[in-house]
């Protein structure tokens, strides 16, 4: 590029480029909520993690979240260059649209959902919003979300379930009151959490978790409710509810009532499984900050191929929805959504997830090369470990 345009192109997309060119653990650690944040003493966030690598320290964090590894900051601060380059060259906005295709396609392809559609979000938490958005804009309200395995997902489940902020920080910087409601989203919305444990603490079997949701599905719709399910697959100790069959009855019972969710954020689940919930119909959530590792956070909602089209009708976002996603986490097709939505990039997520896949699926190689036999016998010997809690449903599928 001849030095004056380069200097035109420069001087007009000052602020992008200054965005970007920030320093890389500062980027890191942006584009999420509080939980991000980092203590001025030790540089960690409220997990103990880093946004920078600690070779001499080991993580054990593969549940919740880990401090980045070298590799992946090397990987991170090359996509940062490249994309600082590409950005002097072109339309910041563009640009980054394409790098999040890139992430999009290159996520499908790890996982093996060729269809799926991929919208982006800074954590699974935030992913559960933009499915109680998309859920209401297409079933309509009123709306009762029921939560299976409520005493095992995550702790801001109990606020977004209801369309209520969990943070007092939301991804996109906006100070708001943990708790309290979301315009757009909040309205006309119950929520239920069947747990794994009763109210005396006694875990439930299997065929009792399938009755507590089956009837809990039933009752909803008798009230006049839609509803979305969101179901277990899998834990942080690997529980899953309900069974498949109980997922499978309540989609067939009620398919104009019921739209199911999958939470497999801690990614503790085969390609095969991941295609099939896909084909179903089904929603899921996934991160690749948990189980995969990945530097804290980053999550996305697939979406089925057999509802991506009905998203399109979708004309615009809810007003609330603003404070936690921009236009470029969801894919171009959406045009008129999109539209409705910040242009901010949110440089820090587009760096976690290409930390964990976008580009390079560093870790996803690494699981497929993961030998069956060798997971089959490392969940076998933590199935046996784990028979003092009570009750163990370790992920024993391999990634194939």
């Amino acid at each position: 590029m001849p030095l004056r345009k380069l200097n035109e192109a420069l001087h007009h997309h000052a602020p992008a480029l200054l965005d970007v060119a920030r320093p890389l653990e500062e980027l890191l650690a942006s584009g999420g909520d509080g939980r991000l944040a980092l203590d001025a003493s030790d540089q960690r966030n409220s997990y103990g993690c880093t946004p920078f690598p600690r070779p001499t320290l080991l993580d054990f964090g593969s549940s919740t979240a880990s401090s980045i590894s070298q590799r992946a900051y090397d990987r991170a601060q090359a996509a940062q260059a490249q994309m600082w380059l590409a950005a002097t060259r072109n339309n910041p906005q563009d640009v980054f649209d394409d790098y999040m295709d890139a992430a999009r396609n290159a996520l499908r392809k790890h996982l093996g959902i060729a269809g799926a559609e991929v919208v982006f979000s800074p954590s699974g938490t935030d992913a559960q919003l933009q499915t109680l958005f998309l859920v209401k804009a297409l079933l309509g309200a009123p709306l009762a979300t029921i939560i299976a395995g409520a005493d095992q997902t995550g702790s801001g489940t109990v606020h977004t379930a209801r369309g209520h902020h969990f943070s007092d920080r939301t991804s996109m910087g906006t100070r708001v009151e943990k708790g309290a409601p979301i315009a757009g989203l909040c309205e006309q919305v119950r929520t239920l959490g069947l747990p794994f444990c009763d109210t005396a603490g006694k875990l439930r079997s299997d065929m009792e978790m399938d009755a507590a949701v089956y009837a809990a599905v039933a009752d909803a719709v008798g009230r006049g409710e839609k509803v979305l399910l969101q179901v277990m697959d899998a834990s942080k100790l690997g529980w899953r509810a309900p069974s498949t069959a109980c997922i499978a009855a309540v989609a067939a019972a009620w398919p104009d009532q019921v739209r199911i969710v999958v939470d497999a954020c801690q990614l503790r689940v085969g390609r095969p499984q991941l295609r099939d919930y896909l084909e179903r119909g089904y929603f899921v959530l996934v991160t690749g900050s948990k189980f995969f590792t990945g530097p804290a956070f980053s999550g996305a909602l697939l979406v089925p191929p057999a509802l991506a089209g009905a998203v399109d009708a979708i004309v615009a976002a809810t007003p609330g929805l603003g404070s936690y996603t921009t236009r470029h986490d969801w894919p171009r097709r959406w045009h008129r959504l999109r539209q409705s939505l910040p242009a901010t990039p949110n440089y820090g997520q587009w760096l976690r997830w290409g930390s964990d896949a976008g580009g390079n699926g560093c870790l996803f190689r690494g699981a497929r090369c993961f030998p069956p036999g060798r997971a089959e016998g490392l969940c076998r010997a933590s199935a046996a470990a784990d028979r003092g809690i009570g009750k163990s449903a370790i992920a024993c599928r391999a990634m194939r």
